[in-house]
């Protein structure tokens, strides 16, 4: 839903927003070095931001933001800022406005420094053969026989495995980002259980950042995955499929019994699919040592650029419920079906 950019209110909001993110930016990315910009508006959509530099202005175009996501208006706020910081901390002036200091400045700090400030990764034809022959692997897995469709996706999983450890470690350059599902006001005990799956089988690193919502003008955090345009192909499709399968299989429940908790029973599922996923990567490893995945320490890199003051914690995970262990036994069965993309990618879901 387009807001309102007229509504005073809206644009008071959501510039305290954009604000509010210039200020995390300067302490996370540039040490506290910045002095604060006058953050104004842009009109259209031709340039969605700008360093105005004798004016110590930073401006954003108010239909991007409105229309965008906040992650994206974000990394093109990181762009203007690294701008910024060129301009008044390093006092360059002698060199092009995308030239070899800001590209290193950006290359240090995970920003991306071309003039859109989107990172824009691209799938390999490699990469694109192996995701053709999983995709082909994965429609076995609607098969009614519950046997076939486990092996087909278990064997799967050990193609995109293989594939993955072949590739190796590459540039940071080939990594990005994506943030998935919606703005959320609290991190509930499903969405910690879908970053820890995504986390423990998909190759991405997670982590839960601070967004906003211009709709609704409301904060909150989302989801965001760091790796391989793959590998977030394959994360967002895997996100979305254990989401909605574990609501279809809560409602259910909740009509059977007649009540019950909803929450308690989704997040049960995602932890019995967790355990089986765990279970058939175990298995893989023990038929074949070298299928174990120790993760990339160049996408590691990537994720530390980009987020250089994170710090784990852990929530708290309730396991003693009725309702959850009723959704774990239905989770253990669950068996991954086939994606369906008009582009031929990890697009769309069929459910199980």
């Amino acid at each position: 839903m387009m807001p309102d950019t007229t509504d005073p209110t809206w644009e008071r909001a959501t510039l305290l927003a954009l604000k509010a993110e210039w200020v995390a930016i300067n302490h996370t990315l540039f040490e506290g070095a910045l002095r604060s910009p006058m953050i104004d508006w842009s009109d259209g959509m031709t340039l969605l931001g700008a360093w105005i530099t004798g004016q110590r202005r930073l401006t954003l175009s108010r239909t991007f933001v409105a229309s965008s996501p906040w992650g994206r208006v974000v990394e093109v706020l990181k762009h203007e800022t690294a701008h910024q910081y060129v301009d008044e901390a390093l006092h360059i002036v002698d060199e092009s406005a995308h030239g070899a200091t800001f590209r290193r400045v950006c290359e240090e700090r995970g920003i991306d420094a071309r003039a859109a400030g989107m990172p824009e990764v691209a799938v390999d034809d490699e990469s694109a053969s192996v995701r053709r022959r999983i995709e082909k692997l994965l429609a076995l897995a609607g098969s009614p026989n519950p046997h076939e469709a486990a092996a087909a996706a278990s064997m799967a999983r050990k193609l995109r495995l293989k594939h993955r450890l072949d590739v190796g470690t590459s540039d940071s350059a080939d990594y990005g980002w994506k943030q998935l599902g919606p703005v959320l006001g609290r991190v509930t005990e499903v969405d910690r259980w879908l970053a820890h799956i995504l986390e423990a089988h998909a190759f991405v690193e997670v982590v839960f950042v601070t967004s906003y919502d211009t709709a609704r003008s409301e904060r909150g955090r989302i989801l965001e995955v760091c790796g391989t345009a793959a590998d977030l192909e394959f994360a967002e499709w895997m996100y979305v499929f254990l989401r909605r399968t574990a609501e279809r299989l809560a409602d259910d429940h909740v009509r059977r019994q007649g009540g019950g908790k909803r929450a308690a029973f989704m997040a049960g599922v995602l932890s019995g699919v967790h355990e089986t996923l765990g279970r058939s990567a175990a298995e893989s490893a023990a038929g074949d040592a070298a299928l174990v995945w120790r993760g990339d320490p160049a996408l590691h890199a990537y994720f530390r650029k980009r987020h250089p003051r994170l710090r784990t914690t852990r929530g708290r995970v309730r396991r003693g419920r009725a309702d959850h262990h009723a959704g774990q036994a239905e989770g253990r069965r669950v068996v991954v079906h086939r994606p369906i993309s008009g582009r031929g990618g990890f697009g769309g879901l069929l459910g199980p």
